[in-house]
């Protein structure tokens, strides 16, 4: 996962978010945390504008207790970079691994169909559809509950995830995600608007 400081986004000239796209792998944690340092990003409440198929589902959780950690909050989406520079929000897509991911969010926000679910599988196995927990997968699946747990979302959302063949994905409605506590804004959080300058600026861009 690649993560960048968008501060030209040409629909919002002042706002401030980070864009975060690509697989979760299981550095992503830890290069999210030394990105955050660079940049100075603590403390100012900004949002995680997430796009990723998934990847780790451990080093999901990770990133998610990071995201929580700095008190950030997470929307669904891709910041598009334009021809003649800056950035355009276009529809993204939070699958897999990144499910999890989104629930760090203080405020969580995503449209219908951006959120698919599906019971991790290992990394080294490629995905059917068995949903017969293999040796070690319980305690896996224990650990997603606690965390989900901890982020303030409904364990059914858990129970969903793993009710859903690994080769496949099951995308929910924006009423289901907030049936389940996994969206609670009702509109996208604000991209935080006036930053001081040299907090804005990292000492080398990823752009």
């Amino acid at each position: 996962m690649r993560f960048s400081l968008i501060d030209d986004d040409v629909d919002c000239e002042t706002c401030h978010y980070i864009r975060a796209v690509g697989d979760i792998e299981a550095f992503t944690a830890a290069q999210f945390r030394d990105f955050i340092k660079a940049y100075r990003l603590e403390g100012h409440g900004l949002t995680v504008v997430l796009s990723s198929p998934g990847g780790d589902v451990i080093a999901g959780l990770r990133l998610g207790r990071e995201i929580r950690e700095q008190g950030f909050n997470t929307q669904v989406g891709f910041p598009q970079r334009l021809p003649r520079g800056g950035y355009r929000m276009r529809p993204g897509d939070c699958a897999s691994a990144c499910t999890f991911t989104f629930l760090g969010g203080i405020e969580r926000y995503a449209e219908d169909d951006v959120i698919g679910v599906h019971r991790f599988f290992p990394g080294n196995l490629e995905p059917d559809n068995r949903v017969i927990m293999r040796p070690g997968d319980e305690a896996v699946a224990a650990m997603i509950k606690v965390y989900a747990l901890d982020m303030g979302v409904d364990d059914a959302f858990v129970d969903l995830s793993l009710s859903i063949p690994p080769a496949d994905l099951r995308y929910l409605s924006n009423a289901e995600l907030r049936g389940l506590a996994v969206v609670n804004a009702e509109q996208p959080p604000a991209l935080i608007a006036m930053m001081p300058e040299a907090m804005a600026k990292g000492p080398n861009s990823p752009r």
